[in-house]
């Protein structure tokens, strides 16, 4: 496994978790969880990673006639 595959699945786990720590915050009253709902944004993003294709960079170039 390489480092980038295993940076990948590391941020595949901790994003949720984030999210999961934020909803229990916000549940509970605590002004902190926003922090926690950025970082688990933040991870599940990275998760992607760089190069990997976004649901728009599929779309074609609508034709050009001249």
């Amino acid at each position: 496994m390489s480092s980038e595959e295993a940076s990948r699945r590391w941020n595949a786990v901790t994003g949720p978790l984030f999210l999961a720590a934020g909803a229990v915050f916000a549940v509970l009253g605590n002004p902190v969880w926003p922090v926690f709902l950025v970082l688990g944004i933040t991870f599940l993003g990275l998760t992607a990673g760089p190069g990997r294709p976004t649901s728009r960079s599929g779309a074609q170039e609508p034709d050009r006639d001249r």
